[in-house]
């Protein structure tokens, strides 16, 4: 009957809540339990009857809190920031990978190494061309 203002409700209450998603879903379900049974027992009520039976979202929230088995929520906040730990170090790595990729483009790109060996070779000026050329070393490939 009040479904959007119990989603309002249970919303705010969530926030309050230092729990996982299967507990949440569970103080949602209890919440439209109750709901559902103070509505069984007096139909006419409005909403604001509703929500004072129940309580504030932030007080509901942490009566929860309060029957939930001791360390509960100390546990929650470990696996939180054991997730988040991890998260931000797969996201550094990333960046570190990203940008070791970028630095190595721009310092290897277009660069090949070659080399040449010139070599001279004395000769004397009262040769023919011919002999020039048979004074000089035949071409070979050059060797990597």
């Amino acid at each position: 009957m009040y479904e959007p203002e119990l989603k309002e409700y249970c919303r705010k209450a969530c926030r309050e809540l230092q729990c996982g998603r299967t507990r949440r879903q569970k103080f949602r379900d209890f919440v439209a339990a109750s709901a559902r049974d103070y509505l069984e027992q007096r139909p006419e009520a409005a909403f604001a009857e509703l929500e004072a039976a129940l309580g504030q979202p932030e007080e509901a929230a942490r009566e929860f809190m309060a029957s939930l088995p001791e360390g509960t929520a100390q546990s929650w906040r470990r696996a939180r920031s054991r997730r988040n730990a991890v998260l931000i170090g797969a996201a550094g790595a990333l960046i570190a990978v990203l940008a070791g990729l970028v630095i190595w483009y721009y310092c290897v790109r277009g660069v090949y190494t070659k080399t040449v060996t010139i070599t001279y070779y004395e000769m004397d000026e009262s040769m023919t061309p011919e002999e020039m050329l048979a004074a000089m070393p035949t071409a070979r490939p050059i060797e990597d």
